[in-house]
């Protein structure tokens, strides 16, 4: 699948030199970090935010578990957020 990406600087330049040193292509590194980033002990509590935390419904979609009433403000914040 194709996706362009927007990086840091700083972290396009450790993807270089992991995928160089590894001698794997960028594409390969996304992937081996990405998974190796999903299986991480840190991430086995959801991230939090100020309105709930996110977690992965039965349909491998994202969603936001609140423990209050979810405001017509707070939908529009969400939406305004950039999906990376």
């Amino acid at each position: 699948m194709r996706l362009s990406v927007n990086l840091d600087p700083e972290v396009h330049e450790f993807l270089s030199a992991y995928s160089k040193g590894k001698g794997i292509t960028v594409s390969a590194a996304i992937n081996e970090l990405l998974r190796i980033a999903e299986q991480s002990p840190n991430l086995g509590a959801a991230p939090c935010s100020e309105h709930g935390r996110v977690v992965m419904n039965e349909y491998g979609y994202l969603e936001v578990v609140v423990n209050e009433v979810l405001t017509t403000e707070m939908v529009k914040e969400f939406s305004e957020d950039p999906i990376v």
